[in-house]
């Protein structure tokens, strides 16, 4: 029986992942080929999710209407329906134009116009800026989103892009392979966008305790980031270190579960942002 598929994420480059990327998630499925299957229990989490959507996107086949027989993968199934329908209203703003400012990301964009919309009213509405931010979204997702209609008839001053925890969680890639997919997605920008500024926000530091295993990938990732600041069109910003105390721990005041962001969380993030940004909005 299938249960959920997520292809490989499309690249130009030669593929050097592992061959087992997980025991859990071994790299078969009745579904097709080049596709790793989620073990059941897996198929209701959130990331998981997103990549149900990726898996539809790639095949094109109906894997959901033949996959679909629990209860897990009828929420799946709306998550992408969910993620289909914020594609396709971003692609429909890019076309109508007159975005000077842009945000793309997954939850932690998502909700700066819900948990942080003050922030965002006050920040950022002396321009015309769009947040292209979907939950769950993960670097195949965004890389899928941008390569089909999103930066079409647009072009911004500024791009902002906050992408990876998600891929974090899946814990299917190395951080270098993280780090590589993010500098497809701002080569991307680039072939799309040449003249736009792009700011790339480091990944943001998640779990509670400064020795979580989790705030060492994403050392590990930002640090290959900075290396695609070139100062003229690609900016690396790395905040991280705004959300935690001295010790490095973060307070539930600034992200509640420890990942999102709160309001207070917002406002850290506006303000660490805003010399830079006005500067290249400028």
């Amino acid at each position: 029986m299938c249960f959920v598929v997520a292809p490989r994420f499309p690249s130009s480059r030669k593929d050097t992942r592992r061959p087992t990327v997980s025991p859990l998630l071994p790299r078969h499925t009745s579904c097709g080929r080049g596709f790793v299957a989620f073990p059941r229990q897996f198929v209701g989490q959130p990331l998981v999710r997103m990549l149900v959507v990726l898996a539809v996107l790639a095949t094109g086949c109906g894997a959901l209407q033949s996959c679909a027989r629990s209860e897990e993968d009828r929420i799946a199934h709306s998550g992408l329906r969910r993620w289909m329908k914020l594609h396709k209203s971003f692609v429909r703003q890019a076309a109508r134009g007159n975005i000077d400012l842009l945000f793309i990301g997954d939850s932690i964009t998502e909700n700066f116009q819900t948990a942080g919309k003050p922030i965002w009213n006050s920040e950022f509405s002396q321009w015309r800026t769009a947040n292209f931010g979907i939950s769950g979204d993960t670097t195949q997702g965004v890389y899928r989103r941008i390569s089909q209609g999103e930066l079409d008839g647009i072009q911004p001053r500024v791009v902002v892009l906050l992408i990876g925890t998600n891929n974090i969680s899946a814990g299917v890639q190395s951080p270098e392979e993280i780090a590589a997919d993010i500098k497809m997605i701002v080569e991307v920008v680039r072939n799309k966008l040449p003249e736009t500024k792009i700011l790339l926000l480091g990944i943001l530091p998640r779990d509670s305790q400064p020795d979580a295993p989790v705030r060492q990938t994403i050392k590990e990732i930002n640090n290959r980031l900075g290396a695609l600041d070139d100062g003229r069109y690609v900016y690396f910003l790395e905040i991280g270190d705004r959300f935690t105390d001295a010790q490095g721990r973060i307070s539930p005041d600034v992200m509640p579960d420890f990942l999102h962001l709160s309001e207070k969380g917002y406002r850290i993030w506006a303000n660490a942002m805003r010399p830079l940004l006005r500067r290249l909005m400028s």
